[in-house]
C-alpha cells in the first residue's frame, strides 16, 4: 500500500494511485448458512473471499508490486 503512495507522488496522479486508494465490496448479506463474500481491491492488491457456513476461501488473490526503474 505504501508503494502506491509513492507511485501517486512520482506520477502526480493521486486520483489513480495512493496508499489508501482501495475499495471494499460485499456480495450478498452475511449469513451463517447462505453463501456470501467480500472483495478488497486496489492497485497491486486484490483479495476475494467466499464464505459458506464454516468454510472460507481466499481465491483468487493477488498481492504484488513491480520494480520501479
Amino acid at each position: 500500500m505504501r508503494i502506491n503512495g509513492l507511485l501517486a507522488v512520482l506520477t502526480a496522479s493521486p486520483a489513480e494511485f495512493g496508499e489508501w486508494h482501495y475499495f471494499i465490496s460485499i456480495f450478498g448479506p452475511p449469513s451463517p448458512d447462505e453463501p456470501w463474500g467480500w472483495q478488497l481491491d486496489g492497485h497491486h492488491l486484490n483479495i476475494n473471499c467466499l464464505v459458506l457456513g464454516d468454510d472460507m476461501v481466499l481465491t483468487p488473490t493477488f498481492m504484488g508490486s513491480g520494480a520501479m526503474s
